[in-house]
């Protein structure tokens, strides 16, 4: 077996193995932050992700869930459940997510945590989504829980209803207190050598394996014990791991991963704290996301800007290799060799999510501390687009023109889709330009155009644009930029 994606998701569905949480913040921030730098922002609750041949960017997002009531009803503290469709697959273009398919189911819970969308994977070139928002106990009844494929065409097909096949195939220590009937589904792993789909379940505690065609096989049961597995990771030898959040309160160094082996888990790897992620180095090192650390017994809880990647050293033993991470969710080795993190697991519902590189220094710990999206990042919203044109346009691809006269532009207001490329002509005796600033920086900026000079340029993103010549700032205009 091959890892082709990496082992990124979210502590979404921890809201169903534990009662609260809450947060402080109190980490102490290390000095050297330049080899960690925001890749994607503009993401509500980003959780897991993987990377196109394109080597592009595809990002599940958990959305904010609703104002549609579970049924049946979740008692508190984490009911009432209520879900909704904002849960998204997106990619990355700019910096800023493209949508490749929205609208999808997630749920929110009365503690304010929110899951949707939890990982994404690409088997033999199709895009493969884990929902876990769906379901009628998660608020969205018409929406099953499961497995789907992205059609491009920003609509999804169903694999398989995960939410059926968990109740028809219970484990062996069903959840008393908290059992969600849908499943809290974690974890998605695309492996290509044996054409299948790995996936975790936290609430019932479990580890499968789903064919492209939508058979299930469970792989180990792993109830029992009030772990929750939250992440799978497959070694180049063909290894496969299983890593453990632990219980609420979380306790320190009470997490650990396991190695799973004919239906069995053998602990090989002890003293961690809230693992969301695993990734498995290329000497077979294994590699532990650790979302909060030095945890409270009592609230809060969870600890703001802790959250590690650590190296295994021993059977029970770890090194620092990033620190300062803000509640992450999910990691993976990138096809660069980078680490990728995405973040915050909690509180980004108005799209504050983002998705952070790392460049491992191999010597002390980098600090993740300000590699923080600056508010206002993504700002003009997101663009839908249709892979069955282009896996990376973007858009559709149209043109229009704009023609710059003595001393203003035609049309003065353009209204076009996103992925249209406008040229602007100098038809003018003098010298003009045609400039955009968005917040004191250029969206874009022809320099001087002589008469008879063009200059182009591709819009790629939603929204509206006020623009001047920078010669003759009277002359203004307007390209208003729609899906």
């Amino acid at each position: 077996m091959s890892r082709f994606r990496t082992l990124l998701t979210l502590v979404i569905a921890l809201i169903l193995a534990a009662p609260f949480i809450a947060l402080s913040s109190n980490a102490t921030h290390a000095q050297d932050t330049t080899a960690a730098t925001v890749v994607g922002a503009g993401l509500i609750n980003p959780r897991g992700f993987t990377w196109g041949g394109d080597n592009t960017l595809f990002v599940a997002e958990g959305g904010k869930g609703g104002t549609s009531p579970g049924n049946p009803e979740t008692p508190p503290p984490l009911g009432p459940i209520t879900g909704g469709k904002s849960a998204r697959i997106s990619w990355i273009a700019d910096g800023c997510p493209a949508t490749l398919a929205d609208e999808l189911p997630s749920y929110n819970t009365a503690t304010g945590e929110a899951s949707g969308v939890a990982d994404v994977a690409i088997l033999d070139d199709t895009i493969y989504a884990l929902v876990t928002g769906g379901g009628a106990s998660h608020g969205n009844p018409d929406t099953p829980a499961g497995i789907y494929t992205a059609n491009g065409d920003g609509t999804v097909a169903l694999v398989t209803d995960l939410g059926q096949w968990l109740r028809d195939n219970p484990v062996a220590n069903v959840p008393a207190a908290d059992y969600d009937p849908e499943g809290s589904w974690f974890d998605l792993l695309a492996v290509p050598d044996d054409n299948t789909l790995l996936v975790v379940e936290a609430n019932s505690q479990q580890f499968l394996s789903v064919t492209p065609d939508g058979k299930v096989s469970r792989v180990a049961d792993l109830s029992g014990d009030n772990q929750v597995p939250t992440t799978v990771a497959v070694a180049p030898d063909g290894a496969i791991y299983v890593g453990y959040l632990s219980g609420a309160p979380y306790p320190n160094g009470a997490a650990k991963v396991v190695k799973i082996g004919d239906g069995t888990a053998a602990t090989v790897w002890t003293g961690l704290t809230t693992v969301t992620g695993l990734a498995v180095a290329e000497d077979g090192t294994l590699l532990a996301l650790e979302m909060s650390t030095g945890n409270t017994v009592a609230p809060p809880v969870l600890v703001e800007h802790s959250g590690k990647i650590v190296r295994q050293t021993g059977p029970d033993s770890a090194e620092d290799v990033v620190t300062d991470l803000n509640l992450p969710t999910q990691l993976a080795i990138g096809p660069d060799g980078a680490y990728y993190v995405a973040s915050p697991a909690i509180g980004a519902d108005a799209g504050t999510g983002y998705v952070v590189r790392i460049t491992p220094s191999g010597g002390t710990p980098v600090s993740a501390a300000k590699a923080v999206p600056p508010p206002g990042t993504c700002d003009s919203g997101t663009v839908h687009v249709d892979l069955n044109a282009s896996p990376t346009a973007g858009a559709e691809t149209n043109q229009a023109a704009v023609s710059i006269y003595d001393f203003g532009f035609d049309p003065p207001v353009l209204k076009i889709k996103v992925g249209t490329t406008v040229t602007w002509t100098n038809t003018g005796a003098v010298q003009h330009t045609t400039v955009h600033f968005d917040k004191g920086k250029k969206t874009w900026d022809s320099d001087i155009m002589d008469p008879g000079a063009t200059y182009s340029f591709t819009f790629d993103r939603r929204g509206t644009y006020d623009y001047v010549c920078g010669l003759h700032p009277d002359m203004q205009a307007v390209i208003e930029v729609t899906r």
